[in-house]
C-alpha cells in the first residue's frame, strides 16, 4: 500500500521536485519492509528459500542506502561494483540480510570494503 502511494506520488511530481528523493526514500524503505516480512514468513514456515541467478552488484547496490544507515560512524563504508561479474544462484533477501547483519555488528572493521 505504502509503495503504490509512494508509485502514484512520484508519478504526479515533476522529475526535479525537491520532496521526490524523500519520497524515493520512503518507497525504498517499503520494499526493504516488504522483502523482510517475506523472510520473517519463510522462516516461520520452515519454507526453503530459492536461489535464482542474481547480480551480487546489483543487490548490494540495492541496500546501499539502507547499509550505510546501519553502520558505525567509525566505519567507512565503501562499495566497488563491477556490473559485468556475472550472475551467481542466491536468494537476493538473504544476501541483503547478510551484509546487512555483517556490516551492522560490533566486529565489523573500521576500513571494510565491499566488492563484486
Amino acid at each position: 500500500m505504502i509503495n503504490g502511494h509512494c508509485e502514484l506520488l512520484l508519478e504526479r511530481l515533476h522529475e526535479f521536485d525537491p520532496i521526490r528523493g524523500s519520497i524515493m526514500e520512503v518507497r525504498g524503505a517499503g520494499e526493504r519492509a516488504a522483502e523482510l516480512t517475506r523472510r520473517l514468513l519463510a522462516f516461520s514456515r520452515k519454507q526453503m528459500l530459492q536461489p535464482k541467478p542474481i547480480s551480487l552488484a546489483e543487490t548490494v547496490r540495492g541496500v546501499e542506502g539502507m547499509l550505510r544507515r546501519l553502520v558505525r560512524v567509525d566505519i567507512d563504508l565503501v562499495t566497488d561494483l563491477y556490473p559485468g561479474t556475472g550472475l551467481v544462484m542466491a536468494d537476493r533477501v538473504q544476501i541483503a540480510g547478510a551484509a546487512s547483519t555483517w556490516w551492522s555488528t560490533p566486529a565489523t572493521p573500521s576500513k571494510a570494503r565491499v566488492a563484486s
